[in-house]
């Protein structure tokens, strides 16, 4: 029984009386929390641990006064007093001191800790500790349980004013403490058992905060201040603190861009929404992506959601896939040095050998540059891989892991479903992959008979990589239609496919091609139709120095289908000013046809804005069919062909 004045005691079931009347005016603000907490949060139990003859700190009208631990009976303790007198408090009162302001115990239930964090900041004032030795009186700062406090954010861009975007302030899970000036080592923050906690609601930039980190703005410059009080104002003093603290954080949840807010969301009127899922991946990605249509009461069509792509039908005749098929790196140290990482060599020399003449990158920004890639590299990202000595921190690891954006499928209206943010995203930021069954060149023919164009996808990386060679193909006559019993291999259909991580056509330069529209699309959207040709397929000889020489006669490139299974990736709509580009990075093999095509940010993309890409038409490219743009950006075509 929870006693008015703080103090609880047991009593038997005969002794418990039928209510009369409700009283309502419980006086002491902590005895209310409290008891609200326990209640709410039963069966799950929170409390502290005492020893018998223990000197305790506790909250006795109104004055802190030291008891000694009497007795301890299950979830209650009793305190005997100087004046003599003993009461029974709950283990957890908030009236203990240590709760109050010591360091939390994080093995308590995660409800729990984010219970007393509110409580802390409605209540908990700065305190001053009286120290018996010099007799100095000591400030301490505390740090208030913070509420999840939701109002307007001041100055948003343009593309965002209209949208229900709120700030939140995390809730922690490890409290920090100012430790002067020291050397940092695993003792200054949460241990990885702690940030797992954490909640994954939030996006990757607030986990940080929620471990205790400040992020700190000044003069138009960002810092971090960490939970033992240091501060962090770059890239390269946040690697030496993470070395030290081995902190299971990573680059990608810091960002010192002062146009990125990391505590800022989305979050779609409740009201305004008409139909809505929880996670269209059921569970497969450890970020849920939620569904909502504020437009009409439709779902997006079922798919089966996937999260790595797979081969149709004959995945054991492809033995490039297999592991062995992996130059790796020896690198001891996590790849601190590029120079010494085979990995990013491959990366360099790939992109040098390709020698661009418009606009060539400077050698640090081939790679990724501390888990954020800021310019498409055309010869592609060599990742470290599973036959590498690095660990899962090296930052040349990136579109390997799962999904840590947190995102949201919505309905455009004109443009079908779309894809938008619901956090912000720093320039060069990874975002996801572009996800779906694997096909061959006959597959994809009869596929695209069975079932539609709309979501095939051509890798066509080695295609583009040759087609930029000086001289290419300048000793190759012209093709001729033959039949496909040649040994030289066979190369060019009639048919039209969906090109992903390529380049525009007439361009060296720019995002992807895409060449179709989405099945799901309201009018006046047309959908493309795939052309199927009975003419014999074009033969020709591979140019000198191309190797496709290196594969069998019947050579031929992989197609992705994301029609029937594919992942949220399948749902990025196009934009004439894109804010994202897309890579071709190799993960799991360094087969050339077979690159993982991966999104990035071009800029800082703030919550609640849609993620586009440009999908590479040109106005006319497609003879008899027009596709209308409905982008609204300032330079749009109004038609993608």
């Amino acid at each position: 029984v929870f006693l008015e004045k703080g103090t609880v005691c047991y009593t038997q079931h005969n002794e418990l009386k039928v209510i009369a009347d409700v009283y309502h005016r419980i006086t002491s603000t902590v005895d209310r929390y409290y008891v609200r907490d326990c209640l709410s949060l039963y069966p799950d139990r929170f409390s502290l641990r005492f020893k018998v003859g223990e000197k305790v700190d506790v909250k006795r009208k109104s004055e802190w006064m030291e008891g000694t631990v009497q007795r301890i009976d299950c979830s209650i303790v009793q305190l005997r007093f100087s004046d003599g007198s003993s009461e029974w408090y709950p283990r957890g009162s908030y009236k203990f001191k240590q709760v109050l302001y010591g360091q939390p115990n994080t093995s308590h239930p995660l409800k729990y800790l984010q219970r007393l964090q509110r409580y802390r900041e409605k209540i908990a004032p700065d305190i001053t500790e009286e120290h018996e030795e010099g007799h100095s009186n000591v400030q301490t700062q505390l740090v208030p349980a913070r509420s999840l406090t939701t109002h307007r954010v001041p100055s948003l861009p343009s593309q965002v004013t209209s949208y229900p975007l709120t700030v939140i302030t995390p809730l922690l899970v490890w409290w920090p403490r100012d430790l002067g000036n020291h050397s940092c080592d695993e003792n200054c923050v949460a241990g990885e058992q702690i940030i797992r906690r954490i909640d994954h609601k939030y996006g990757p930039l607030v986990r940080p905060l929620c471990a205790g980190f400040k992020r700190l703005s000044q003069g138009g410059s960002i810092s971090y201040k960490t939970p033992c009080g240091q501060i962090i104002q770059n890239y390269s003093q946040l690697r030496r603190f993470l070395e030290c603290t081995k902190v299971s954080l990573n680059y990608e949840h810091f960002d010192f861009s002062p146009r990125i807010n990391a505590q800022r969301i989305y979050e779609p009127n409740p009201n305004s929404i008409l139909a809505s899922l929880n996670d269209i991946s059921n569970g497969l990605e450890k970020c849920s992506i939620p569904c909502v249509n504020e437009v009409n009461n439709q779902l997006p069509e079922r798919i089966t959601y996937m999260t790595e792509r797979k081969f149709l039908s004959y995945s054991d005749e492809l033995m490039n896939n297999d592991g062995n098929f992996l130059s790796c790196c020896s690198c001891q140290d996590d790849c601190k040095d590029p120079a010494k990482c085979e990995c990013i060599q491959l990366t360099i020399n790939s992109y040098l050998e390709v020698k661009e003449v418009d606009n060539p990158l400077a050698p640090s920004e081939i790679t990724y540059q501390y888990k954020r890639l800021y310019n498409e590299v055309r010869s592609g990202i060599y990742e470290c891989n599973q036959r590498c000595k690095c660990s899962s921190s090296c930052p040349n690891r990136l579109v390997q892991f799962p999904l840590s954006a947190k995102l949201q499928l919505f309905q455009t209206g004109k443009k079908g479903w779309g894809v938008r943010a619901l956090h912000d995203l720093p320039k060069g930021s990874f975002v996801c992959t572009y996800v779906g069954v694997l096909l061959n060149e006959r597959e994809a023919n009869e596929w695209g008979i069975l079932h539609g164009d709309e979501y095939l996808s051509d890798l066509d990386f080695i295609e583009k990589q040759e087609a930029s060679k000086p001289g290419y193909e300048e000793d190759v006559e012209e093709l001729k239609d033959s039949t496909t019993d040649s040994k030289s291999g066979v190369v060019n259909t009639t048919i039209n496919k969906v090109v992903v991580g390529s380049h525009a056509a007439g361009s060296d330069h720019g995002p992807p091609k895409r060449r179709s529209s989405r099945a799901h699309s309201q009018p006046p959207f047309e959908i493309k139709k795939r052309r199927h040709s009975n003419k014999k397929i074009a033969v020709r000889e591979f140019p000198k120095g191309s190797i496709k020489r290196l594969y069998p006669a019947d050579f031929s490139e992989f197609t992705i289908d994301a029609k029937n299974g594919g992942n949220i990736g399948r749902y990025f709509n196009h934009a004439c000013e894109p804010n994202m580009f897309v890579q071709n990075v190799f993960v799991d093999t360094h087969d050339l046809r077979l690159p993982w095509v991966a999104f990035f940010t071009l800029s800082d993309v703030p919550a609640g804005t849609e993620l586009t890409w440009d999908y590479g038409y040109s106005v006319g490219s497609v003879v008899g069919k027009r596709l209308y743009c409905y982008c609204l950006a300032n330079e749009c075509k109004r038609r993608l062909y």
